[in-house]
């Protein structure tokens, strides 16, 4: 009786060092998210009314396209998310130049330049 304590008392402990890590987890994608968020993207070479101090380089992301699964939009999004993240890692606050080029028949490119905009 005694052995099965202390055998239940290291799962709830195991337990709860895993919830811990889950939500600190979750926490930092929650705050990954909300920092991407404010990275704007253009289409266009510029930013308007904006002056790019740095160009810090090419971001790239390329999304799978299951033929005619319909997640077009879904896949834009989560190419979006994803070069902001690589555009806030080298400290860039906008993407300029954005495009998404299809590359091949289940692949499409999603691609821009990062850019350091100065603080208005």
């Amino acid at each position: 009786s005694h052995e099965i304590d202390l055998i239940n008392t290291e799962i709830d402990a195991k337990d709860k060092l895993g919830q811990a890590e889950h939500s600190e987890r979750a926490e930092s994608r929650i705050s990954e998210h909300k920092a991407a968020q404010d990275i704007i993207v253009t289409t266009i070479d510029s930013v308007p009314a904006r002056q790019i101090e740095m160009v810090l380089g090419v971001v790239s992301y390329e999304a799978k396209n299951p033929a005619g699964s319909g997640y077009e939009r879904k896949n834009t999004e989560q190419a979006l998310f994803e070069l902001k993240k690589q555009a806030q890692y080298i400290n860039a606050n906008a993407i300029v130049g954005y495009r998404a080029d299809q590359a091949g028949l289940f692949y499409t490119l999603h691609i821009g330049t990062a850019v350091r905009l100065k603080e208005e």
